[in-house]
């Protein structure tokens, strides 16, 4: 198990190559949300909700339960934190992770949507 020092640190590295990507490519960003470890860890959780959000719908294809079980999997992950020392459950990680994986559904929903109307010779 990965201890607090080492997830620290790993954090701190992914934080650290976002912003040598972004100061390469010259993006403009207003320099403000890669500042904060926290705020980068809470754009982490939106962005690993996404690919949960796309992978549930995609083995399921059933909307509303993806978005139910992504959900349930949100509040779970938040409940183990507190068998874990120092975690704890934090209210404000799960509108980001809410963010991720209604996203990533909808995405799915939309490549779905997509494939039905050229399947079907593009007539509704």
């Amino acid at each position: 198990m990965q201890d607090t020092t080492d997830n620290v640190n790993l954090s701190e590295k992914c934080r650290t190559y976002a912003v040598m990507v972004v100061e390469k490519y010259d993006i403009e960003t207003n320099g403000v949300w890669w500042n904060n470890p926290g705020n980068f860890r809470k754009v982490a959780h939106t962005v690993e909700y996404f690919f949960l959000g796309l992978t549930v719908c995609f083995a399921i294809r059933w909307f509303g339960v993806s978005v139910i079980l992504c959900a349930m999997i949100s509040i779970g992950d938040q409940m183990l934190k507190r068998y874990i020392p120092i975690r704890h459950f934090d209210m404000t990680d799960l509108p980001f992770d809410a963010a991720g994986y209604v996203a990533g559904v909808m995405v799915m929903f939309v490549f779905v949507s997509i494939g039905k109307f050229l399947g079907s010779g593009g007539e509704k």
